[in-house]
């Protein structure tokens, strides 16, 4: 089997009148979440270490969950968001 670069349509598992204007993030959250950062990872595509966003993320944790809101509140996520590089690593070149 091949990649045909299509995504598959998928129906919609939410209902036409949720809107996600109600959804809320919170920096403690963001800050709990980053406690599972594994700074020993390598960089990803974006080139910074997981390393540098542990140690900034209290100073931007709130900027972030503002620019989350501001998406929400329109509805809409950026394009690029819902893209990703996802690149397989065997088992034996993994270091820890």
């Amino acid at each position: 089997m091949t990649d045909d670069n299509t995504v598959p349509d998928f129906p919609s598992r939410v209902g036409e009148n949720i809107r996600l204007e109600n959804v809320q993030f919170h920096a403690e959250t963001v800050m709990k979440l980053s406690q599972k950062i594994k700074p020993e990872l390598f960089q990803g595509p974006d080139g910074y270490p997981p390393y540098l966003l542990k140690k900034i993320l209290p100073a931007i944790a709130d900027p972030i969950c503002m620019l989350f809101q501001s998406f929400m509140s329109v509805g809409k996520i950026p394009l690029q968001w819902k893209s990703a590089v996802i690149t397989p690593l065997h088992k034996n070149s993994i270091h820890v």
